[in-house]
């Protein structure tokens, strides 16, 4: 049986200290000028989430980390997957204390014995056998947990509309 899912806060770090997003709200308008972050703002949470992500500009030079807390049935789960450092697996860290619980890995690696984040996230949604029926592809599978994705989901004067199909969470964005 497939739980509940969402989003409920974006930690990013970088060179210039820490800043956090609310995302614990039914729906959420994220609007602004060009290149001023929406993209790069859900760039963040599919990173997190350990899927494939096409940055418009290296974030390495602005960015460190990204933690992405999310709820899954009343859990309270934190994705943190650095962008300088070891980008092929992500932390799980311990929502009061910071400290890491268990690594992940995003993908499949050789010779290493830590869990796949994407296989992780699906069993927790109730969804396991989603990783046993896919192969290969991101850390969530072909399909990802819950089938969360970003869809252009309309046209405003300023742009496309954005949602996270899959999830009561919802942004908006105008422009890229």
């Amino acid at each position: 049986m497939a739980r509940d899912f969402f989003c409920e806060r974006l930690v990013l770090t970088s060179d210039g200290g820490v800043r956090e997003v609310d995302l614990a709200y039914p729906v959420m308008c994220v609007f602004g000028l060009i290149d001023t972050g929406k993209t790069t703002l859900v760039d963040c949470i599919q990173y997190a989430l350990g899927l494939p992500v096409a940055w418009r500009e290296v974030p390495g030079k602005l960015l460190q980390t990204v933690t992405l807390f999310v709820g899954i049935e009343g859990m309270r789960i934190g994705l943190r997957r650095s962008l300088v450092g070891d980008t092929r697996s992500i932390e799980l860290p311990d929502g009061a204390s910071g400290q890491v619980e268990e690594i992940l890995d995003v993908h499949t690696r050789k010779g290493s014995n830590r869990r796949i984040a994407g296989e992780v996230l699906l069993d927790l949604l109730g969804l396991a056998e989603m990783s046993r029926a896919s192969v290969g592809g991101s850390a969530l599978g072909s399909r990802g947990a819950a089938d969360v994705r970003v869809a252009s989901v309309g046209q405003s004067r300023g742009g496309a509309a954005m949602a996270a199909e899959g999830s009561p969470r919802a942004w908006s964005s105008s422009g890229g």
